[in-house]
C-alpha cells in the first residue's frame, strides 16, 4: 500500500490519581529486555456546566510497553527508562498522554472475533496542581458503522454508538473504535444520523466513561420446580467513550478524507488478518496449546460489514 494523506488524529489526555500498578521488566523469549505495565487511574470530574454537582468519579486503565533498548543498538530507550520510574508516583496525581487502540482476539468459546479498545499511554508524569482531572479523547476517521441503538437483554436502550476507524502509522490496517452517545442527548444524536454517515471522514471528541447497572431477575432454580423462586442480582458494566462533541466532515475531495479504494483496501487488509488469526488459533486448539482466556491478544484493528 501506498503512503495516504488521511486523517489520523487519535490522542489521549488522562489527569487523575494513579491507585495501582501492575507489571514489572521482563525478558522476551527472544532474549529482550522490555517492560510491559498495567495503570489504573482515578479522575474526579467536575461537569463543566454544573459545578454544583459532585464531581464523577471515572476509573481508567492505560498499558505501557517499552523495550530497554534501542532497535539494534545498546542504547537505552527513553521511555524504559522513565516506565521504570513510574511504581514511584503510585498515590500521586499523574498526568498521561498517549492513544486510543484496539486489542482483537478470535474467541474459541464464541467461535468468532472479538475486538475491544484501551488506552495506549506514551508519557507519564506527575501532574502540576494547575491541572484539574479528566479522561478525554479526540479520534478522527471515517465511519465504518453509522448511529444506531444499544440494547440491553430486555431491549431497553442504554446508549447509541457508532463506529469509527483510521489507518495505522503505515496504512496496512484500520484501527477501529467504538463511540457512545448519550440516548438522551437528542441534539448530539441528530447530529449524527444526519451527517455522519457510512464512509464520510470526520472528527469527533468526549470523554472517557464507566457507567454500572444493576439488574435484578426473578428466576426459578434448575433443582427446583416449584416453591418461590429466587431473585438474582447482576450487575453491567459498560466502559465507553462518550462523545461530547466534533467536527463536521471534511468533503471526499478534499485532503485528509479516506477514498473508497483506500477503505476497501483496510477491508480487505482485516478480513485476511482475521482469517489467518482464527485458523492459527484453531491450529492451537488441536495441538492442545493452553491459550490463556481462550484468546489471541493482538494489537491491530477490525473492519467489519461497512467501509
Amino acid at each position: 500500500m501506498e503512503e495516504r494523506n488521511v486523517l489520523k488524529t487519535n490522542e489521549v489526555s488522562i489527569v487523575g490519581t494513579l491507585v495501582d500498578v501492575e507489571g514489572t521488566p521482563r525478558v522476551s523469549r527472544e532474549g529482550e529486555d522490555f517492560i510491559s505495565l498495567k495503570l489504573t487511574v482515578k479522575s474526579l470530574i467536575q461537569d463543566e456546566e454544573n459545578t454544583d454537582l459532585p464531581a464523577r468519579e471515572q476509573v481508567t486503565e492505560i498499558s505501557l510497553y517499552s523495550k530497554k533498548l534501542k532497535k539494534g543498538t545498546q542504547e537505552l530507550n527513553k521511555l524504559y527508562a522513565k516506565y521504570i520510574n513510574v511504581p514511584n508516583l503510585l498515590g500521586k496525581r499523574v498526568s498521561i498522554s498517549g492513544e486510543i487502540k484496539e486489542d482483537k482476539f478470535f474467541s474459541e468459546r464464541n467461535g468468532d472475533m472479538v475486538s475491544f479498545n484501551g488506552v495506549r499511554g506514551r508519557f507519564v508524569q506527575e501532574a502540576k496542581p494547575s491541572e484539574i482531572d479528566k479522561a478525554d479523547f479526540s479520534f478522527a476517521g471515517y465511519v465504518r458503522k453509522p448511529l444506531a441503538a444499544k440494547t440491553n437483554r430486555d431491549g431497553e436502550v442504554i446508549h447509541y454508538e457508532l463506529q469509527m476507524a483510521q489507518a495505522n502509522y503505515n496504512d496496512k490496517m484500520p484501527i477501529n473504535v467504538t463511540l457512545s452517545i448519550d440516548k438522551d442527548n437528542e441534539g448530539i444524536i441528530s447530529i449524527l444520523q444526519e451527517i455522519y454517515l457510512a464512509g464520510v471522514t470526520g472528527l469527533l471528541s468526549g470523554e472517557f466513561l464507566t457507567t454500572t447497572s444493576i439488574v435484578e431477575k426473578t428466576v426459578q432454580t434448575d433443582t427446583a420446580s416449584f416453591g418461590t423462586p429466587k431473585t438474582q442480582v447482576f450487575t453491567n458494566v459498560y466502559k465507553t467513550l462518550r462523545v461530547s462533541g466534533g467536527n463536521e466532515p471534511i468533503p471526499q475531495e478534499d485532503s485528509g478524507a479516506y477514498k473508497p479504494d483506500f477503505m476497501m483496501e483496510l477491508k480487505t487488509a482485516y478480513d485476511k488478518d482475521s482469517v489467518k488469526r482464527e485458523e492459527d488459533a484453531k491450529n492451537r486448539e488441536e495441538a492442545g496449546q493452553s491459550v490463556i482466556g481462550n484468546k489471541t491478544a493482538t494489537k491491530t484493528d477490525s473492519l467489519a460489514d461497512y467501509i
